[in-house]
């Protein structure tokens, strides 16, 4: 992704424009949305978009419990960006 593209744009220019379209939903932070792009991040798996909807942005405690490769980690690293 072009850093001076915009996000729009990127979108417009994407194969996959309902899976981006997805993250814009759960996601509302520009900065995060450019970090998960970068690095080919298109869409959100079930335990992400469940930690998202049930408080992560709120900053509730709860506990994420799933699957080696189910996306606890991403879950972490937001809940790190959104603290600070």
């Amino acid at each position: 992704m072009d850093i001076k593209m915009t996000l729009t744009e990127f979108i417009k220019e994407s194969s996959d424009e309902k899976k981006i379209s997805e993250l814009f939903e759960y996601i509302g932070d520009e900065r995060i949305l450019r970090v998960l792009l970068k690095n080919n991040i298109y869409e959100l798996r079930d335990i992400q978009r469940e930690a998202i909807s049930k408080g992560l942005y709120f900053n509730k405690s709860f506990l994420v419990m799933a699957p080696s490769g189910s996306g606890k980690t991403l879950i972490g690293e937001l809940c790190t960006v959104i603290s600070v």
